[in-house]
């Protein structure tokens, strides 16, 4: 794989889940507003950024179970917002994202070595 495109998408994957802390951890006027739906929202968020952070760090299911930490995580530090409420389901549907693009990425490399060997 190509160096800049590993360095980048480490770079970006990082920016991503900073963006994502800034977002969960905002006060609620300022968090953007999507014709999403809330569990939506949350899924492809995380599955993005960590489908980013796998092409920088090739080790999906580290990378999925690490992100899906971070989306649990974050979720439950909507307690200290004065704010925002943290919810069950939002971490839920954080962690199914990164967990489904890690399966997906965990997925494709093992057929791209199974078609290399063949």
């Amino acid at each position: 794989m190509d160096y800049r495109l590993r360095i980048g998408s480490q770079i970006f994957g990082v920016a991503g889940v900073a963006l994502l802390a800034f977002f969960a951890l905002c006060p609620a006027d300022w968090f953007p507003h999507t014709v999403l739906n809330f569990g939506l929202d949350h899924f492809l968020a995380f599955f993005v950024v960590t489908s980013i952070l796998i092409v920088g760090w090739p080790r999906p299911l580290l990378v999925g179970a690490l992100a899906a930490a971070v989306g649990i995580l974050l979720e439950g530090l909507q307690f200290l917002t004065p704010d925002r409420t943290p919810q069950l389901m939002g971490a839920f549907y954080s962690a199914l994202g990164a967990l489904a693009a890690a399966l997906v990425a965990e997925y494709v490399i093992r057929e791209r070595k199974d078609e290399q060997s063949h």
